[in-house]
């Protein structure tokens, strides 16, 4: 992130904090629900795709959000690689001046990496070395990252790598923090959820608490021996304790949201209360994020947005959101 949107960021952190203005700095767009990898984490099975809103809509969303002030949007899904116009959604962003990052497993990336002019970066899901990622992914998931890495880095894109810490990686994981040390890959840490991604039964590779601790404590130990350990320090203390992490207050719904693939707009991908969920399409952006109310929440588990929260959780008053 540039020095202006840095200022940008704290400006809006403040204005939202003291009730003045709400701003979605940040948005993380699912622009498809389609995904052709297998993790075992994911209940996609359970959620059909649905339908997409098309190119147009996509690019009026990015114009709005723009002029709300919208400094940085995440590409994810679903798999992001299979949207086709994913380079003109690019190409709006940038024409706004609103930074791109795409969140993707590796499939498909490599081969559409020249498409991608402008993104300030590509983070890639990876939960360890070879033979464990593609137990938990799929066959040849490991292959198609390092193929990304190896493509991007030709042409100058950033990239950065996101583990997800569960019941199958936990105990590989100090191989794990020598290959990205070898490898200089940047890479950030956060836990299996309790329940399955975009499902509703409960996840069996959740980590247990002890072993989630464990892990936690040694990514605390190795990170002044492995400057590749993305994660800051406060945020995997908060992790240390999932799912029993102390509530943070939510920025969804004053400096940061969710939109889905068919429009909605929610405060995270994970938590999607009674009354939430309106389409931007029906009556505006503006109207659909300011919809949500304050709110704590112990779910939060996502790297990004719970470093956020925990920024946030600072800001505004001990009583707000209860």
């Amino acid at each position: 992130m540039n020095l202006k949107n840095v200022f940008k960021t704290l400006k809006g952190m403040f204005a939202g904090a003291i009730g003045k203005k709400r701003t979605p700095l940040f948005v993380s767009w699912e622009i498809t629900a389609r995904c052709p990898s297998c993790c075992i984490y994911c209940g996609k099975d359970q959620q059909p795709p649905g339908d997409e809103f098309d190119t147009k809509d996509a690019v009026s969303l990015v114009e709005e959000i723009g002029k709300l002030g919208c400094i940085r949007v995440s590409l994810t899904g679903g798999e992001p690689m299979l949207r086709e116009d994913l380079p003109e959604i690019i190409s709006a962003c940038k024409d706004a001046g609103i930074e791109v990052n795409i969140n993707t497993s590796g499939r498909g990336a490599a081969a559409r990496l020249k498409e991608l002019k402008g993104v300030s970066g590509i983070t890639l899901s990876l939960d360890g070395i070879e033979e464990v990622n593609d137990s938990i992914r799929g066959e040849g998931s490991f292959k198609d990252v390092m193929d990304t890495v190896a493509g991007a880095r030709k042409i100058g894109i950033s990239v950065s790598l996101m583990c997800v810490l569960s019941s199958e990686n936990i105990d590989r994981l100090p191989e794990f923090l020598e290959f990205i040390k070898k490898e200089k890959l940047p890479s950030a840490f956060q836990p299996a959820d309790k329940f399955l991604l975009r499902g509703n039964s409960e996840n069996p590779a959740a980590p247990g608490t002890e072993d989630l601790k464990k892990a936690v404590n040694l990514l605390l130990g190795e990170k002044k021996n492995n400057l590749y350990i993305d994660s800051p320090n406060g945020l995997l203390r908060h992790f240390g304790d999932y799912p029993e992490s102390a509530p943070l207050a939510c920025g969804g719904g004053f400096i940061f949201c969710r939109v889905d693939p068919a429009g909605r707009v929610w405060r995270c991908g994970r938590v999607r209360p009674e009354g939430e969920g309106l389409d931007f399409r029906a009556g505006g952006f503006k109207k659909a994020f300011e919809t949500m109310p304050a709110m704590r929440c112990s779910n939060c588990f996502g790297a990004g947005q719970a470093w956020v929260n925990l920024f946030w959780s600072r800001l505004v008053s001990k009583d707000w959101g209860k």
